[in-house]
Formats: structure tokens, sequence, C-alpha cells
């Protein structure tokens, strides 16, 4: 079969989409700007076929803006997958690019297997993410004008259709992990990735609510290849979506894909009665790597300024923390209140909040760090408040002073207002018992307008003071990591 025939049969890769093959760390730096100013990104994965434990040596990535498209493969038997992670994660954690796959969970366990190591912290998380496969499959299944239905072929059944031509898949079984590829290989594993941008434009076209499908549209996706093997151009690759209609899918389609508990060989199950827990699982996993369940970058650290000041905030299980780190006088506000919502609602908005407001998380929910919604958490690994409060002044080197003791509200984390106030001073809200009142001429408010708690030097003053010096101040804290 000639040339001409084969190209009328198969989709092929459109001639302005330029592939850029990356090989080393030259053109690590310029798949990295093509992905940085990409709206959406098409993903695909690579391996040597017939493996036990899949592990990715190439990871194609088609990336578009406005402007134009262009196919990434990234290299992993060339640059090294480890060399890759900061620009995958950063990739697949970007809310502004929407990411496109096509049963991506078995790319990213190559990935993960390939970059070893943090690899599953790497592809925790993809988000926005819209599954082609998935959302086929329930437009198909509805009966949405201008969906084809697919013969049961994978991919290349969709493709064909969508987009009425068929999809080579010959070189899929071929010898990925030699190096180097052929021109054949290029080519195919980069219109793997270019595909599913093609096949997103043709469902926005066809299924997006409010945009009307022509009728010349609908006849080009539905019909077959004429008599003599030829078939329009334009079938095969739809006009691109728009920027609005990218958001509107994303709004519509798209999800937050969270894969959890990483990718580990699955050791034989022990028996139910000497299974451990979750936290003790969690345990175990953490015990091979010095990072799990430590913040990857401490914020008060890396802002330059040798006076910041530690900030912290606690979820539902460690509120006990954060009323004894205000205590000591250490910024520690509350999570929002988690009620009428669903988790991943509660985790999501924890993590808006500790980044917006640069803090960390200290965190005793395993589900939680599993996840990896924020770089920016720490794993409390104790259970009294009290251990809790000295295991986080070790972790992060922080050294109590006196003078800071008792300086904050603990109810609410404000701090107070400058002056004491006086008897007559206080707020006619305020109800103190005509002891207190009699005993006490110096009073001292919470600044937060929306809690002004009063407090006093009384005998639980005192007390409270004694105790917290002789457990922070007793002997200096030691570090853990930086």
């Amino acid at each position: 079969m000639s040339t001409n025939e084969l190209s009328a049969l198969y989709l092929g890769l459109p001639e302005d989409w330029p592939v850029i093959h990356v090989t080393d760390d030259s053109s690590i730096q310029t798949a990295r700007e093509a992905l940085e100013s990409a709206d959406v990104v098409g993903i695909d994965a690579e391996w040597e076929p017939y493996t036990k434990h899949a592990s990715a040596s190439l990871v194609q990535i088609a990336a578009r803006n406005e402007t134009r498209t262009c196919i990434v493969l990234l290299d992993f038997q060339e640059v090294g997958a480890p060399a890759c992670k900061d620009l995958l994660q950063r990739l697949f954690r970007d809310k502004a690019i929407l990411k496109v796959g096509f049963g991506i969970l078995m790319d990213l366990k190559a990935v993960a297997t390939a970059i070893g190591g943090e690899g599953a912290g790497c592809v925790s998380v993809v988000q926005p993410y819209i599954d082609i496969k998935t959302l086929h499959r329930q437009l198909s299944a509805s009966s949405a004008p201008g969906i084809g239905k697919d013969a049961g072929r994978g991919l290349s059944g969709i493709v064909e259709a969508q987009l009425g031509l068929s999809l080579d898949k010959s070189l899929q079984c071929s010898s990925w992990g030699s190096r180097p590829l052929g021109p054949e290989q290029l080519q195919y594993a980069a219109l793997d990735a270019a595909v599913l941008l093609m096949l997103l434009d043709s469902i926005i076209a066809a299924a997006l609510p409010g945009k009307a499908l022509a009728a010349q549209n609908t006849e080009r996706q539905h019909s077959t290849i004429d008599g003599e093997g030829t078939a329009p151009e334009s079938r095969a690759q739809p006009t691109a979506a728009s920027a609005a209609e990218l958001q509107e899918a994303t709004q519509l389609w798209g999800i937050r894909l969270e894969v959890g508990g990483g990718f580990r060989q699955k050791p034989q199950k022990p028996s139910k009665d000497k299974r451990p827990g979750v936290r003790e699982q969690f345990r175990q996993d953490s015990a091979g790597s010095e990072h799990i369940g430590h913040p990857a970058s401490i914020p008060w650290l890396g802002s330059g300024r040798p006076d910041a000041e530690p900030r912290f905030i606690c979820d539902g299980m460690t509120e006990g923390l954060a009323r004894q780190l205000r205590l000591c006088g250490i910024d520690a506000r509350s999570a929002p209140l988690a009620s009428g919502r669903q988790r991943y609602q509660a985790y999501m908005e924890l993590a808006s909040v500790a980044s917006s407001e640069q803090r960390v998380v200290l965190t005793a929910d395993t589900v939680f760090l599993r996840a990896r919604y924020i770089d920016q958490a720490y794993w409390v690994r104790t259970t009294n408040k009290r251990d809790q409060l000295q295991e986080v002044l070790n972790a992060f080197n922080i050294e109590v002073k006196e003078g800071s003791l008792l300086s904050r509200c603990a109810k609410c984390n404000g701090t107070f207002i400058p002056r004491p106030l006086t008897k007559a001073q206080l707020p006619a809200t305020c109800i103190l018992s005509e002891g207190v009142r009699s005993r006490h001429d110096c009073f001292y408010m919470c600044s937060n307008e929306k809690c002004q708690k009063i407090y006093w030097q009384g005998n639980q003053y005192g007390n409270a003071l004694q105790n917290l010096t002789a457990r922070v101040l007793k002997q200096p804290p030691q570090l853990h990591f930086a």
C-alpha cells in the first residue's frame, strides 16, 4: 500500500505541530516553557512491552495555547526520569492547565515507577483532568448528538468514531526501552498525545451545552470513508476549542484525580488480626522516605526576613495542639469548619488557606497527607497534645522566648490589644463576676472583633505560666530538618 493510501486511511500528525524531543538539560528548559504557557495538554506514556512492572521510558505531552500546539517527548532513558519529576508535578497540579488522558492511571503508574522514590507523590494529584475514555462512554450511552459509537477497540475505536480515520497502533508493542528511538516511533508517540486534543475538540464541538453543531460537522463525523479511500482532511482535525470553551468543558467534565496510596508492589496480605491500621500503615510507608510527612518547603525560612515568625494551621485532629502553640505565643490558626461539606472540599480549603497565608499544615490525617493536597504539611506523629507541642517545636527548630508565653488568645489565635483595659474600659458586652471585678484592675482583650475574649492575671494565669516555663523552656529544641 502506498504512502498516499496509508495517509488516507490513518490519522496523521498535523505538519504545523512541532515535536520537541527532550534529551538534555537545554531541551528540558524548552519543554518547561512550552508546558507552562499551555491552556490544555494531552498526556500519554510508553514503556517496554511484556514487563511485569511497567516503567515509563517516554512521556509524550501535546501542549496547546492560543497561538500554537507542540508535542513534548520527555525521554526518560536519555535525561533520566527524576530530572523530569518537578516539571511533571507542577504540570499535574497546575489548576490553570486542563489535562486530558485516556485511562491515564496506567500511564501514571508507569511514570511513578520510572521516577522511583517520590514518584508516587509526583503523580498523586492531577487536576483538572478529563478522561476521554470515560467521557466518550458516558456521552455515547446518553445518545448525545455528534458522538459516534466506537467499535470497542479502545483509543483507535474512539478516534475512528469521532474523527473518521483509523489510528495506526502497529508500533504499540515495539521496543520502547531501546535507544535510539526511530523516527517512526517518535511520530507514533507524538500522535498518541496529539489525538487526545483532537478528540477533546471534537467532543466539545458536538456535546458542549449551548454550542450548536453544524450539519456539515455531523455528516463529517458520522460518514464513512468513500469508495475511493479518501476522506476530507477537515474531518480528521476538528477546529481547536477556544479558551472559553475549554473553561466551560473543565467546569462541566473536569475532575480532581487523586491517586491515593502510591504505586508499590502489593505485599501479601497478613491475617486480619495482624493487619495494621491506617495510621500504622502510613508510619511503615513513611519509614522508607525521610520526606513523607514533612513539608517540602517552610515559608518563613524562605521569606528572606530574619524576623519572620512560624505560622501554622491545624486541622480538626490537631486542634488541641493549636491551643498549646498559641499559649507559647506561636501563630497557629484553626482550619475552617468542615460541617456540611464533603471531605475533599474541606481538604481543598485547608490547603488553599495554608498556601495563601504561607502556613504549614499540622495534621494527623494520613488520608490528607497521602493525597498531597499541599507540599507544606507536617505529619504529627504523637497523640498527646503536650507531646505534640514538643514534637513540633523540635521538628521546626522553634525556640520559645519567655516573653512570648501567653501572648496570644488561646481561643481564636488573635493578638491582644496593645494596652491593658481598666474595669471602666471593658465593653458593655463583657460579662464578668463581681469577684473578678473586685480583685483585678487590669484586663487584656483579644483584638479579634469576633472574639474579644477577656483575660486577667489570676491564679490560672500564674499556674499556666509556671507550667509552660517548666515544659517549654527547660531544654533547647533539636533540629530535625530545615
